[in-house]
């Protein structure tokens, strides 16, 4: 998958084929196939081909095992969280809410990877200030930001969830709030 992040789509896709190809004949009890199916989900999300991205995704989870290591647990948790984006961008805020509650209650939440956790409870959230519950959306952003924003890889994110509480904070009234939430994403852009 280096390819991808490469920019070598056309090659990424040929090695995603064979790949593909290849874990149709493996026997269901090799142990990183859920992940191996995990991956090309990814990809597709990322092309913007949703119906495949959700197959694999899908595909993958069947083989979902608590007990595989890490690594395989977290990738878990990689595709609930596209598929809880997938259905918030479209507004399907009831399977987004689903998809992140999963996270939260998965025994792969509970034993690491807690900056998943974070981020679906941002999105939790989020989901909470489109359904104009703002005080709801508020303690949930804040809530899940306490973390995320000891992280410094996950920039984007933390400034979305700044401008997100802005909006909160707007909705409600309080301006004063809202600027500073609004500056906080400002200044955690590098380079701004």
């Amino acid at each position: 998958f280096r390819n991808f992040y490469g920019e070598h789509y056309a090659r990424s896709l040929s090695d995603l084929s064979r790949l593909i190809e290849a874990l149709d004949e493996v026997d269901d009890e090799y142990p990183h196939k859920g992940l191996e199916y995990i991956w090309p989900g990814i990809a597709y999300y990322r092309f913007r081909d949703f119906d495949k991205a959700l197959y694999y995704f899908s595909r993958g989870l069947s083989y979902r095992k608590p007990e595989a290591a890490g690594y395989i647990r977290s990738n878990y948790m990689r595709a609930w969280s596209y598929l809880a984006a997938y259905h918030h961008e479209r507004g399907n805020l009831d399977s987004a809410a689903y998809y992140n509650r999963t996270i939260l209650a998965s025994s792969e939440g509970r034993t690491q990877f807690q900056e998943h956790l974070d981020f679906a409870v941002c999105n939790l959230g989020r989901i909470e200030m489109q359904r104009s519950n703002y005080d709801g959306a508020i303690v949930l952003m804040e809530a899940g930001l306490e973390n995320i924003e000891k992280d410094e890889r996950s920039f984007e994110f933390m400034c979305g969830v700044n401008i997100s509480l802005g909006e909160c904070y707007l909705a409600k009234g309080d301006i004063r709030t809202a600027a500073y939430f609004i500056d906080k994403a400002r200044n955690g852009i590098p380079q701004y």
